[in-house]
C-alpha cells in the first residue's frame, strides 16, 4: 500500500514538473528570453514539440509573438514546423490567414521545408486561407512556391472558387494569379453555379473577363438553369451582358422557368438591355443562317436595322458603338442584301440604315465620332459591281 502511494506521488510529481516546465517555457517565450528558451529545451528536449490544452506548441507560441529569433532556435533544435493546433492550423496556415507576408516568407524559406499544402480541420490550405482573407501578396508568394491550386477543402471549394464566391470586391488580381497557375475555371459551387455566373452576380466585370479569356463556357447553366447572360439581364448589368455577348453568349437559352435573358430584362424593367438582347437575337439568327434569301434576307436585315434604331440604343453611346462594330462584321451579308436591292430597283435598306446609324454620331463623344463615321461609311459602302452580279 505504501509503495503504491509513493509511486502515485512520484508520477504526479513528474507530470507536475513537466507541466510546470512547459508553462515556464511559454513564459520565457512570451518574455522574449531566447537564452532561457534554449537552456530549457536543452535540459528537457521532450518539451520541444509538447502541446498545452489548446494544442499550442512552443514554436506556435514564438510565432504568435512574432519572435523570429526564438522561432529559429526552436527550429534548429528540431521543432516540428508542420505541427497543427486544435483547429488543424500550422504556423504557415495562420500566417497566410492573417496576411503576414514577412512571416510567411520566413516559414517557407526555412531549411525545415514546411508542407505548403497542409490542410486544416476544414480542409483549407495556406493558399485558401490567404485567398479567403483576400491577402493577394501572400497568395502570390505561395503560388511562386508551387502551392497546389487543384486541392479542395471539405466544402468542395478550390482556392479559385473561394476567391470569386467569397470576394467582397473585384479581386481580379488574385483570380488572375490562380488562373495563370492552372486553376480550373469550370468548377461549380454547391448550388451548381459556375464561376462565371457567380462573378456576374457580384458584378465583377474584370473577373468575368478573365474567366472568359481563360476559356470558361459562356453558356454553361447553373442553379435553376441560369446562364451568366440570364443573370446579367436579371440584374441589369449591361456592361457584363455586352461582354458575354461578345464571347458568344446564347440569347435563346431558357432557365427552368422557361425564361430567356430578354424575358428577365423585361420583367425587371431593364429596357435598354431588353432592346440590346432583341438586337443580339436578330444578329444571332443572321449569323447562324436562320434567314432566307432574296426578299426574306432583306426583311431580316431590315429587322436588324430597326432594332438598332430603338430609343434606348440611340441614346446610349456604349451600345451604339457595339451596334456599329457588330454590323461592320456583317458587311459581306449586308453587301449581299444591298445587291438584291439594286437588282430590284430599291435603295431602302441603304438609305434608311445609314440615316438611322448616322444619328448615333450626335450623341457620341469627339474621340468616338471619327470611328463611328468610318464604320458607317464602310458598312453602307455599295458592293462592288463584281459582287453585285
Amino acid at each position: 500500500m505504501t509503495k503504491r502511494i509513493l509511486l502515485l506521488i512520484s508520477l504526479f510529481t513528474v507530470n507536475a514538473f513537466c507541466v510546470e516546465n512547459l508553462e515556464d517555457l511559454f513564459n520565457k517565450i512570451k518574455a522574449g528570453d531566447a537564452t532561457a528558451v534554449r537552456k530549457i529545451i536543452t535540459k528537457n528536449p521532450s518539451l520541444l514539440n509538447d502541446k498545452d490544452e489548446y494544442d499550442t506548441t512552443p514554436l506556435m507560441m514564438a510565432f504568435d509573438r512574432k519572435n523570429e529569433e526564438i522561432m529559429q532556435i526552436l527550429l534548429e533544435l528540431g521543432a516540428d514546423i508542420d505541427a497543427q493546433d486544435s483547429y488543424g492550423d500550422t504556423i504557415l496556415n495562420t500566417a497566410a490567414m492573417t496576411g503576414n507576408l514577412k512571416m510567411v516568407q520566413f516559414i517557407v524559406q526555412s531549411p525545415k521545408h514546411p508542407n505548403i499544402n497542409t490542410q486544416n480541420n476544414k480542409g483549407n490550405t495556406p493558399l485558401m486561407s490567404a485567398v479567403k482573407s483576400e491577402h493577394g501578396d501572400v497568395a502570390d508568394y505561395l503560388l511562386k512556391y508551387h502551392a497546389d491550386v487543384t486541392l479542395k477543402n471539405k466544402a468542395g471549394e478550390t482556392a479559385l472558387l473561394i476567391a470569386i464566391e467569397g470576394a467582397d470586391y473585384n479581386n481580379s488580381d488574385i483570380v488572375k494569379a490562380l488562373l495563370d497557375h492552372g486553376a480550373d475555371a469550370s468548377i461549380k459551387n454547391h448550388n451548381g453555379d459556375t464561376l462565371l455566373i457567380i462573378a456576374t452576380s457580384k458584378k465583377h466585370i474584370a473577373t468575368v473577363q478573365l474567366l472568359l479569356e481563360d476559356g470558361a463556357n459562356v453558356n454553361a447553366q447553373g442553379d435553376a438553369d441560369f446562364t451568366a447572360l440570364i443573370e446579367a439581364a436579371k440584374n441589369g448589368f449591361k456592361d457584363i451582358l455586352v461582354l458575354l455577348l461578345q464571347y458568344g453568349a446564347n440569347v435563346n437559352i431558357e432557365n427552368k422557368y422557361d425564361q430567356k435573358a430578354s424575358d428577365l430584362a423585361y420583367f425587371n424593367k431593364h429596357k435598354d438591355i431588353e432592346n440590346l438582347l432583341n438586337l443580339a437575337n436578330k444578329l444571332d439568327q443572321f449569323l447562324s443562317g436562320k434567314i432566307g434569301t432574296g426578299s426574306d434576307k432583306f426583311d431580316d436585315i431590315r429587322a436588324v436595322i430597326n432594332s438598332a434604331s430603338a430609343t434606348t440604343i440611340k441614346t446610349d453611346p456604349e451600345l451604339q458603338m457595339i451596334v456599329l462594330r457588330t454590323l461592320f462584321t456583317l458587311k459581306p451579308h449586308i453587301d449581299d442584301t444591298n445587291s438584291y436591292e439594286y437588282k430590284n430597283g430599291s435603295t431602302i435598306l441603304l438609305g434608311i440604315g445609314k440615316k438611322i446609324l448616322s444619328e448615333y454620331i450626335n450623341t457620341l463623344e469627339k474621340n468616338r465620332k471619327q470611328e463611328a463615321e468610318s464604320l458607317i461609311d464602310k458598312i453602307f459602302k455599295p458592293a462592288s459591281s463584281s459582287s453585285a452580279e
